[in-house]
């Protein structure tokens, strides 16, 4: 369930929430950038992010999205540049602090990588977004073998 709610409906819910499915005539960007993975996701958010109609907080959204992307097929300085880009645009925010603690942790800066999956929990303005955050910090404690804390995730 976790693993399917993730992929599937995290994304969509991130987008949503962030009103990226308000604009009809983005609506196919939109939509590729939420649910396109790796490589093929990046030209669709890259439309989103280049359009200065778009509000920054849709855009910033769309530079995680992409950032994501590029982690997917192990583009670190690309994902650490729109990681950053987007934490300009908004401060702040959930799913911005996991996506840099994935790539802390893929850099084998863990403790910074511990850090941001924290700092994503109480920032976490819905359940949802808290559930989620304490799920990829518990992954993020298991795959550095902190077993008894990433159970603690897990039953939260």
């Amino acid at each position: 369930m976790s693993a399917w709610f993730r992929h599937v409906l995290w994304p969509t819910a991130v987008l949503t929430a962030a009103g990226l499915g308000a604009s009809t005539a983005m609506a196919g960007p939109i939509e590729d950038c939420n649910t396109l993975r790796a490589a093929a996701a990046i030209a669709p958010c890259t439309l989103i992010v280049d359009d200065r109609k778009q509000t920054p907080t849709i855009r910033a959204t769309a530079l995680l999205m992409r950032a994501r992307a590029a982690l997917d097929i192990s583009a670190l300085d690309r994902a650490e540049a729109d990681i950053k880009a987007a934490f300009e645009l908004r401060p702040n925010t959930s799913f911005g602090y996991r996506i840099r603690g994935r790539l802390r942790g893929l850099q084998g800066r863990n403790a910074e990588a511990r850090a941001d999956y924290s700092k994503a929990i109480p920032v976490s303005d819905a359940p949802i977004g808290k559930y989620v955050s304490y799920v990829d910090r518990g992954n993020f404690l298991l795959r550095i073998m902190e077993l008894p804390a990433a159970l603690a995730d897990f039953e939260a």
